[in-house]
């Protein structure tokens, strides 16, 4: 299961465009939004989390907290060169 907060500024992009068929929203108080859905690969959801940063943050699980932050680590290595 992976779990993303999704800001309010972009909410309204996500609640018309499914991520998943699987998916389950939350919307807050604020206009955030919490995302559920299952996935088998992180592949499957990691390139939308990094094109949408800092939009979207992963909240669950912290496996893919840490591909994520491991990812925009090592461009910002590249962005030194």
């Amino acid at each position: 299961m992976v779990r993303l907060w999704i800001d309010s500024k972009v909410a309204k992009y996500f609640k018309r465009k499914k991520i998943s068929p699987n998916q389950h929203l939350i919307e807050h108080k604020d206009g955030s939004l919490d995302i559920t859905l299952h996935i088998t690969d992180f592949m499957e959801i990691a390139p939308l989390v990094l094109m949408w940063i800092p939009s979207v943050a992963v909240l669950e699980p912290q496996e893919l907290k840490d591909f994520i932050k491991k990812s925009v680590e090592e461009y910002l290595k590249v962005l030194e060169l």
